[in-house]
């Protein structure tokens, strides 16, 4: 194959994954699903038995996308794996909500959710680093996981002109991130722990930690003691709203 064609052929994929979006992207009830899950087997890199997608959904880089079995994807939702070397997985049991948007944001990026997690409305998973989001997790609305930063220590320089820093986000298994909450680059949520509404997560949380606030402070711990448990997250619901 020569350099010229090289391109081209590149593009054959994008252009068939296109072409199958937009004819059938739309439809809507039973004889959407039943379509989408016929013609998208060929454009995505795995697609699971069945998978619910609502007419609206939008995957750029269907060809780097993995999504297991009884996904469900609802409108409005947007997953961009677009670039060199990347793949965004949806475990089995994932239930995206309206206007999720994923996206890999550059290359060499590799986003996973883990089976039976619930991503809900208008949240934003963004690379260009690692994002590992474990099983059984809760991401309420407008949630915002974004797996970069901007240099900006430079004042003779423009920000967009410094570069990033992408160092990775793990949420691991059975964590409840509440509405609102923003997730920053290098950042460990440990497993089983409870990020109150609103809370601004800039450093690693210990597993089944209780965290709030703006920097997320760890207020409490989930402890094996039935009583010790409800008091502290009956007390975390009063003063953060978690919801």
């Amino acid at each position: 194959m020569s350099l010229d064609s090289a391109p081209l052929t590149a593009q054959r994929p994008r252009r068939q994954e296109a072409l199958i979006t937009t004819l059938v992207g739309w439809v809507p009830l039973s004889p959407g699903f039943v379509l989408r899950q016929k013609l998208y087997r060929s454009i995505f890199a795995k697609l699971g038995s069945p998978v619910f997608i609502r007419p609206g959904a939008e995957f750029l880089g269907a060809d780097c996308i993995e999504v297991g079995n009884q996904v469900s994807i609802q409108r409005g939702v947007r997953i961009d794996s677009k670039g060199q070397n990347n793949r965004i997985s949806l475990a089995d049991w994932v239930h995206l909500d309206r206007g999720v948007d994923i996206r890999t944001t550059g290359d060499n990026c590799q986003i996973e959710i883990g089976e039976h997690t619930a991503v809900n409305l208008y949240t934003c998973i963004h690379g260009p680093g690692p994002i590992t989001i474990g099983k059984d997790c809760l991401i309420a609305s407008h949630v915002g996981i974004y797996a970069n930063n901007h240099i900006f220590a430079d004042p003779n320089h423009k920000i967009r002109e410094q570069g990033l820093t992408c160092e990775g986000i793990v949420i691991g298994d059975d964590c409840w991130l509440g509405a609102g909450v923003k997730v920053v680059d290098g950042v460990t949520i440990g497993q089983g722990s409870v990020i109150g509404a609103g809370a601004v997560v800039t450093k690693d949380i210990p597993p089944y930690s209780i965290a709030v606030g703006v920097p997320a402070k760890v207020i409490g711990q989930r402890s094996v003691d039935i009583g010790t448990v409800t008091k502290m997250v009956s007390e975390s619901i009063c003063s953060s709203k978690l919801r």
